[in-house]
C-alpha cells in the first residue's frame, strides 16, 4: 500500500520545506516556498483521507471489496471539510457526524482546510494567490488537526 509511504513522505517534506522557507531572508522565496507548500499541504492531506479510509475499510471487507475501495478512493481530489464529510459519511454516517461535531467547534481547523483547497485551486489556475509562510503553516496546523481527528475515530 503504497499510501502510507505518501502520506509520511509529504509530512516530512513539508516539514523540511518549511524550515529551509524560514531560514531565507529573501520574502520573495518565502513566498514562492508557502505557495509550493500549500500544494504539498493538499496532497498530504488527500493522502492522509485515504490512508485513514482504507485502513478502517481493510479489516471489514474482503480484498476484492478493499481493492475497489482502494481505486475510488483514488478519486478523492482536493479536500476541504464538506467533500471529507461526505467521504467519511459515505463509509459510516455515524462517525461523519462525530467529526461534523468536532469540526463545528473548531472554526480555526475548518477554516484552515476550507482556505487549502482554495489558494490550491487559485494556483493550480494561475490567479494570484496572497499566501504567507506564516498563514500555510496555520493551514498544515488545521489539517495535521482533521488528521488526527479522523484517524482518532476511524480506528
Amino acid at each position: 500500500m503504497r499510501l502510507f509511504r505518501d502520506t509520511h513522505r509529504l509530512s516530512t517534506q513539508i516539514d523540511g520545506l518549511i524550515d529551509q522557507a524560514r531560514s531565507s531572508d529573501d520574502e520573495e522565496l518565502q513566498s514562492h516556498l508557502a505557495k509550493y507548500a500549500c500544494i504539498l499541504v493538499n496532497a498530504y492531506l488527500e493522502f492522509a483521507c485515504r490512508e485513514a479510509l482504507l485502513r478502517y475499510a481493510s479489516p471489514r471487507a474482503g480484498p476484492a471489496v478493499v481493492g475497489y475501495v482502494e481505486g475510488q478512493l483514488e478519486r478523492f481530489r482536493n479536500p476541504n471539510i464538506e467533500k471529507v464529510l461526505h467521504l467519511v459519511r459515505s463509509f459510516e454516517p455515524r462517525i461523519g457526524e462525530r467529526l461534523a461535531q468536532k469540526i463545528e467547534g473548531d472554526q480555526k481547523t475548518k477554516d484552515g482546510v476550507d482556505s487549502i483547497a482554495a489558494v490550491r485551486n487559485q494556483l493550480a489556475h494561475g490567479r494570484p494567490a496572497g499566501i504567507s509562510l506564516g498563514r500555510i503553516q496555520q493551514y498544515y496546523e488545521a489539517a495535521k488537526t482533521l488528521v488526527t481527528w479522523l484517524d482518532s475515530e476511524l480506528r
